[in-house]
């Protein structure tokens, strides 16, 4: 008697059909044989994994934040490096700069100094600080408000 054949698609189901019946009886021996140790030792270690989430997360903020801020920083001095003039105070061009990453109300401080010699040019350093907010302050060491002020300096010789 020939039987019914199966094609090589409808054997492949099966026998991922039965691997995965096995892997899960040996999982529910595995868990039932330890009578909530596994439990125990997860309720025990998950809050220190979801620490380590959320810092990792944090400072990934931070860096973001950082990195936007000294780009600020930079496109502010060189454009007021630039020989023509521009109309713009450097607020409005450090918060366009910033901006849509970081918010200009949070720019506590755009100073600008011409008084800087780079080589022997005259030059300007603009100096941007920013006021963070944190969403996990606990995480950050030394922070004693739910506000991180992050500084950035630029320096671009005149032209």
């Amino acid at each position: 008697m020939n039987g019914f054949k199966l094609d090589l698609g409808e054997r492949m189901h099966i026998v991922e059909y039965l691997l995965a019946m096995k892997v899960l009886t040996i999982t529910v021996k595995l868990f039932m044989k330890r009578s909530g140790q596994t439990l125990v030792e997860f309720a025990l270690i998950i809050p220190l994994l979801a620490l380590m989430l959320f810092a990792i997360i944090q400072y990934g903020f931070i860096f973001n934040t950082f990195m936007t801020l000294r780009h600020g920083a930079q496109v502010t001095s060189r454009t007021l490096a630039l020989a023509s003039t521009t109309t713009n105070t450097p607020t409005d061009i450090a918060c366009q700069a910033i901006q849509p990453m970081l918010d200009c109300a949070n720019l506590t401080s755009v100073s600008v100094d011409t008084n800087v010699t780079v080589a022997g040019s005259s030059a300007v350093q603009v100096t941007l600080i920013y006021d963070m907010p944190l969403i996990i302050r606990f995480v950050v060491p030394n922070a004693t408000s739910d506000i991180l002020t992050l500084t950035a300096v630029a320096t671009d010789r005149k032209n």
